[in-house]
């Protein structure tokens, strides 16, 4: 039944399968066989066109993207399930990083629910979980992960930690709103190495344990080393969600 429902999923697209990643960490409602398989769920989404993009950005922001940007990356630095990235130069020669949510995302959420109400009122006394209620905390963390202004908050926090020991780019606020946000970005920016993963890890756990904020997908590609001292940046700080206090109490309360 897991392999089934992870292969569903998984051709279903990125949306659905994000589901099933979600759907994993439920260990305390779904069989540990199912859970495992699910782990195992691969996010693989392809890139938007960058017509679309171009539609898309032009939209936000109320101009053209000649008159935008000084350049404009066409081929996306990073694709996740739900944003992707490009790379840009803003006028002055300010190398920047531009997000943008991905399209579709709400017609796969909006799929969701008339399936999971059928699922609920056919199976209801068979399943582990209420696959309505399922559907809507997931709806609400994807709606989550991409809310720019959500982002932008959650940026400007993780710049006030002192010993959060990755450097988080400043907001360009004049080319970002809710569906769109621009990063600063260090000039020449290059992907970490191997040697750089362990301060990665730490860093981001510390992060989780201490402040309740979580980075959902940890593409490479969200992390550059750049700047003077080349020193590690979190280029991308999208898709980051915060634990709300009662629920970091409650993880607190187990871990201890």
């Amino acid at each position: 039944v897991g392999t089934r429902l992870r292969l569903s999923l998984e051709e279903l697209g990125p949306t659905f399968a994000e589901l099933g990643r979600f759907l994993s960490v439920r260990r305390d409602l779904i069989p540990p066989d199912i859970a495992a398989e699910l782990e195992r769920t691969r996010v693989s989404a392809k890139p938007i066109a960058f017509a679309e993009t171009r539609a898309y950005v032009e939209r936000e922001l109320g101009n053209t993207l000649e008159r935008l940007f000084v350049e404009f990356a066409e081929v996306p630095a990073r694709v996740g399930p739900f944003t992707q990235s490009h790379r840009a130069v803003l006028p002055g020669g300010r190398p920047a990083l531009v997000v943008v949510r991905r399209t579709g995302v709400r017609r796969d959420l909006l799929a969701m629910r008339p399936v999971a109400d059928l699922t609920r009122r056919r199976l209801g006394d068979q399943l582990p979980l209420d696959p309505s209620a399922i559907v809507t905390e997931f709806a609400a963390h994807v709606n989550q992960r991409r809310d720019m202004f959500a982002s932008a908050q959650l940026t400007h926090r993780l710049g006030g930690l002192e010993d959060f020991r990755i450097k988080v780019p400043e907001i360009y606020k004049d080319y970002s709103t809710g569906r769109c946000i621009t990063f600063e970005e260090p000039g020449d920016p290059g992907l970490p190495g191997q040697e750089h993963y362990g301060k990665v890890s730490e860093a981001l756990v510390w992060l989780a344990l201490s402040e309740g904020i979580l980075l959902a997908d940890l593409a490479r590609a969200r992390f550059v080393l750049g700047g003077p001292s080349g020193g590690l940046w979190l280029a991308d700080p999208t898709e980051a969600f915060a634990l709300d206090p009662e629920r970091l109490r409650g993880v607190a309360e187990m871990l201890a």
